[in-house]
């Protein structure tokens, strides 16, 4: 799973700059277009979207999967960390 997410993460940024050289080719400065007031407005309200969203709508139900089970999978893998850790080997564990 690390890997798909690495290939995932180094596949964005791939992405980003061949859409930044596109951009530039087409003669877009985008840093010209991030200071414009409306630009900035925008991304401004956006943000703030975002924020209202996530304080009215998804907090709660993300922080109770994250106190649930987040937290319930994390420590199974710390009981296995400190079962490797005594010395059991995973196959110990499975007969257990």
């Amino acid at each position: 799973m690390q890997q798909t997410r690495e290939r995932g993460l180094v596949g964005l940024l791939i992405v980003i700059v061949i859409g930044l050289i596109i951009l530039g080719y087409f003669g877009f400065n985008i840093q010209e277009i991030l200071a414009k007031p409306i630009v900035h407005d925008n991304l401004v309200y956006f943000w703030n979207l975002l924020k209202a969203l996530w304080s009215n709508f998804l907090a709660g139900p993300a922080i109770w999967v994250w106190e649930h089970i987040i937290k319930f999978f994390w420590d199974l893998f710390l009981q296995g960390l400190g079962n490797l850790g005594d010395g059991q080997g995973a196959s110990e564990l499975m007969q257990q």
